[in-house]
């Protein structure tokens, strides 16, 4: 809607006086003939009442109007918003606070899996190596960086006296049953796309899946901590942030390559199933793109996660016989 008025604007002018409201700066002059009185002192206090000297204030009644024309409505100025919105591309954090959430999660993830591996040696005497493929012993430190970064994001937003989920665009929209079922077909397509690409043998990742409890923690986990972190940072921080200097097609593939990467270590660093994460990545971002909120993107990451722990389940027997993992 425009704020301008079609209307053509007010006229503002000043209204001719009457005759009778003439200033007369100059003393009637008198003449010699009729009147031996000599002409009034210029200079004296006791002018006439109708003379005013130049620097004297005018009356009143003789100030210039500033009138309106009736015939034309008044336009008034637009009043100024309560709260403008964040534009979907132009958040209020920079990438120099995307960088450093990154930081703040890498190094409170590390830190806490430091204390984590201290006391688990030295209490539990337990070997290092049991860090590469007990769940029980990663998640926990995992789980606590997450939760600093979560409050590292938060006092982002918050600092600029903001609300936090509404900032990042976390909200419901049409189509989230879609959006969860487009998770579940992404997933079977990664699953057949297994098929006809190199994928390796043995991941790193199904090292994990040693246990009953200890996968059942990671498909918890799977299914709520990681998509929503992972959603917040890629697809709620990092995303808008890009799109504000590039645009959104470059902003689509460069955080789908860092959700890929991401993943890299788990996946043996193999172009294939790389390939394949960074496809998910793609579609997680253009639905942040096309909905302009987080939130679809969660229900379609979980969904797709819920759908390879559920193959896992029915593969494994329950979470139980891991020996068929890989044959």
């Amino acid at each position: 809607m425009s704020l301008t008025n079609n209307n053509p604007q007010p006229t503002c002018f000043l209204p001719i006086s009457p005759a009778s409201n003439t200033l007369n700066l100059r003393p009637t002059s008198l003449s010699t003939d009729s009147n031996p009185l000599p002409p009034p002192d210029l200079r004296s206090n006791d002018l006439p009442s109708n003379d005013l000297r130049p620097n004297d204030p005018q009356p009143a009644d003789l100030q210039p109007e500033l009138q309106l024309d009736a015939a034309q409505p008044t336009e008034l100025a637009p009043t100024e918003p309560l709260s403008t919105p964040v534009p979907a591309q132009d958040p209020p954090w920079s990438l120099w606070d995307v960088l450093a959430i990154a930081l703040v999660s890498f190094g409170a993830t590390t830190l806490f899996g430091l204390i984590t591996s201290f006391v688990a040696m030295r209490v539990y005497k337990l070997p290092l190596a049991a860090f590469e493929r007990n769940p029980k012993l990663v998640l926990p430190p995992e789980f606590a960086g997450y939760l600093v970064t979560l409050g590292f994001m938060v006092l982002i937003i918050r600092a600029r006296a903001l609300p936090f989920w509404r900032t990042i665009r976390w909200r419901w929209t049409s189509g989230i049953p879609a959006y969860a079922g487009l998770g579940f077909l992404l997933s079977i397509f990664v699953a057949l796309s297994t098929a006809v690409l190199p994928i390796p043998k043995q991941l790193p990742i199904e090292k994990y899946f040693a246990d009953t409890v200890g996968t059942w923690m990671l498909a918890i986990f799977g299914v709520t901590v990681a998509p929503l972190m992972e959603e917040l940072f890629f697809r709620g921080f990092l995303y808008p942030a890009l799109a504000r200097r590039l645009g959104i097609a470059w902003s689509v593939v460069i955080t789908a390559a860092g959700f890929a990467l991401m993943h890299s270590p788990q996946l043996a660093n193999a172009w294939a199933p790389l390939l394949l994460l960074f496809i998910v990545g793609v579609v997680l971002t253009v639905v942040r793109a096309r909905t302009g909120s987080v939130l679809p993107g969660f229900f379609l990451h979980a969904a797709y996660n819920l759908t390879i722990f559920t193959e896992l389940y029915f593969e494994t027997s329950h979470f139980h016989n891991f020996e068929k993992l890989g044959g």
